[in-house]
């Protein structure tokens, strides 16, 4: 909590029963920003943004080539594999998480370029 909310609260629970109370309503939590939120894009380039996620798991730039996709999707499972966690069960969990998806953007890409062939 904020020192500085903390202090209101506190300040308002001292004058509870003085004339001129006010109620401090609860702050609201910060928005946690979504895995999958593009970046800005102008109108004139629409962006799929499902795909802009997967190429933002992979940690590359919107519209690279299958071949950097693949030289990536390697590097980052080698990075991220479970089996190296195998100690450290909140690495582990979290290491499964990033395989998903990762896996889940590979098979993406995979199916969309060998349909274009």
């Amino acid at each position: 909590m904020p020192i500085k909310r903390f202090f209101k609260i506190l300040q308002a629970n001292l004058n509870q029963g003085k004339e001129g109370y006010t109620y401090i309503p609860p702050e609201e939590p910060p928005k946690e920003k979504s895995f999958y939120e593009p970046k800005t894009v102008s109108n004139e380039n629409p962006v799929d943004v499902k795909e802009a996620g997967y190429y933002s798991n992979l940690e590359l730039p919107y519209g690279a080539g299958f071949d950097e996709i693949r030289k990536n999707y390697r590097r980052l499972m080698k990075q991220y594999h479970p089996d190296k966690f195998h100690n450290d069960s909140g690495r582990k969990a979290y290491a499964e998480e990033v395989s998903r998806l990762l896996i889940e953007a590979y098979t993406y890409f995979e199916d969309k370029f060998s349909k274009k062939t």
